[in-house]
């Protein structure tokens, strides 16, 4: 039967009939023409029932990997298909109204973390959940080879210069490196993703083992945390025999999983279990072991190398930094023991007080270094901090005149000698430093977290202070030497002693920026 006699016979448009038998249209229309329709309702059905398969287990997909998603199915269909959206992935005029016919979906966007509800009762019935959830499968975390830890780690790059940092809205250039280790200790191959077009010369400068890779802001993306698991993981597993099914432990929160990888995951016979949502900065094996390293020292260790190297570090150094603190000895040991600790492998619930235990005085030991800093800074400075944090000197300032404390353009001047006491012997009782910023709602559960908010105010307004008794053209060339990642001062002689004051300030002002950050 031709075309025309079909049209005529069943009262149908013959362009209808011939898009269908051309594959420009699905053979099952799920309305009128357009986005909502392109990947028919069998397609659409099978995405709907992965999203809801993987909010049940707490995985949750985001936008991207959604889109990503389609974008594979799109490039797989025929040449006449692959046209309706621009390189095989559609945009936001296909997700909203995706979204709109599904809202019993939840989004990664839609995922916010409780960490100040965190009870140990929430963690043990979690637990209990993936005892049940694994069934069978759960014999497989008394073998620690066959258990795995995946963990992304996230620096920012403003003006060339590295911060350890997590990543929000307003970043305009990342650099992500994605580890993996298992219950053993033994590390994968990491790979670092940088955002570029073309990578330069200089960033093939790696450790042996060591893979790097470009994204377009420098933060992995869904496409290539399915290539890691599609190259990298797979390879690690066949090289070491190890045997199949296996664990792998992921933040369900900041996965990049798209349809094709939990079908890859399938036929390799990889479970992605997800942590607990408000405790996987105390669960997370590399979260407790080697990023805290790296938080913990990673000022000092970028500075060691500036020095030795006598030129500040860029980006392209940092897969050097790493793998440094990858290899240090007894790295391995702590890995296997967080493990077990953690009580991810073996399962236990029996552990998990002294997790809780070990995070609160991890909390106080964070605290008193927030005070030896502190105080190291009062006493170089000869400044009070406890006065101003007072109620009763806060009220005081707050009557003063502001133009008592106005900036003195003469007190520091390029044509005339610093002199940092006489910095000193101006009285630090200033409405700028009793303005302490307002505690969070989630201070009110932590005291810890509180004082760490209130040592951090007392920091800035302290640096807010003294930048405001230094002229602005010579502060200025401060900050431009201090963007350039220069540790000294190359401008006039007289003006050293007080450049290093100024930045000794500033790097204290940055780690409590970001130990903050990480807290909370």
């Amino acid at each position: 039967m031709s075309i025309s006699k079909a049209a005529r016979q069943f009262n149908i448009p013959r362009t209808t009939v011939f898009d269908k038998l051309e594959g420009k249209s699905p053979l099952e229309c799920m309305g009128r023409p357009g986005f909502h329709s392109t990947l028919g309702k069998t397609t659409e059905d099978e995405l709907v029932a992965w999203i809801n398969n993987s909010n049940e287990r707490g995985l949750y997909i985001s936008r991207d990997g959604l889109l990503t998603s389609i974008q594979k199915i799109m490039s797989e269909r025929k040449p006449q298909r692959r046209k309706l959206f621009r390189n095989c992935k559609p945009s936001k005029r296909f997700f909203y109204p995706f979204q709109n016919r599904h809202p019993e979906l939840k989004w990664k966007t839609e995922a916010h973390r409780k960490r100040d509800k965190l009870t140990e009762a929430a963690v043990k019935l979690w637990l209990k959940n993936v005892d049940s959830q694994l069934g069978e499968n759960a014999k497989i975390l008394g073998c620690p080879e066959r258990v795995f830890s995946v963990e992304l780690l996230v620096f920012a790059c403003p003006e060339r210069h590295l911060i350890l940092k997590i990543p929000k809205k307003g970043d305009k250039e990342l650099v992500s490196t994605l580890f993996a280790a298992n219950a053993n200790g033994i590390f994968m191959t990491p790979q670092t993703f940088y955002m570029a077009q073309r990578l330069p010369a200089k960033a093939h400068k790696v450790p042996p083992g060591w893979k790097i890779s470009k994204t377009e802001s420098g933060y992995i993306t869904p496409s290539a945390f399915y290539d890691y698991f599609t190259s990298t993981f797979v390879t690690f597993l066949t090289d070491n025999k190890v045997q199949r099914p296996v664990i792998v432990y992921i933040d369900g929160q900041k996965s990049n999983l798209t349809f094709h990888l939990k079908k890859f995951c399938d036929e390799q016979k990889i479970l992605l279990v997800p942590l607990c949502p408000e405790a996987s900065h105390i669960l997370h094996p590399l979260n407790v072991t080697l990023f805290e390293s790296i938080r913990n020292n990673w000022m000092s260790a970028r500075t060691d190398i500036e020095d030795a190297n006598a030129t500040f570090m860029t980006k392209y150094n940092l897969p050097t930094l790493l793998n440094m603190f990858m290899m240090m000895d007894g790295r391995k040991e702590d890995l296997i023991h967080k493990f077990k600790t953690t009580g991810l492998c073996p399962l236990k619930s029996d552990c998990i007080s002294e997790v809780f235990e070990g995070f609160e005085d991890h909390q106080a030991s964070s605290t008193s270094r927030k005070r030896e800093t502190l105080s190291s800074v009062a006493q170089s400075m000869e400044v009070d901090y406890e006065d101003p944090l007072n109620s009763e000197v806060a009220s005081e300032a707050s009557t003063v005149d502001d133009n008592e404390y106005s900036v003195n353009s003469d007190l520091i001047s390029e044509d005339s000698e610093v002199d940092c006491n006489e910095l000193n012997s101006v009285d630090p009782k200033v409405p700028e430093v009793s303005q302490a910023p307002e505690v969070p709602h989630c201070s009110q559960h932590h005291p810890a977290m509180k004082i760490l908010e209130l040592e951090l105010g007392a920091l800035e307004s302290h640096l807010s202070f003294f930048e405001k008794r230094i002229k602005l053209s010579l502060l200025s060339e401060f900050r431009k030497t201090k963007a350039k990642a220069q540790s000294q001062w190359k401008g006039e002689g007289k003006c050293t002693e007080l450049y290093n004051v100024w930045r000794g300030i500033v790097i204290d002002v940055e780690e409590a920026r970001n130990r903050l950050r990480v807290n909370t």
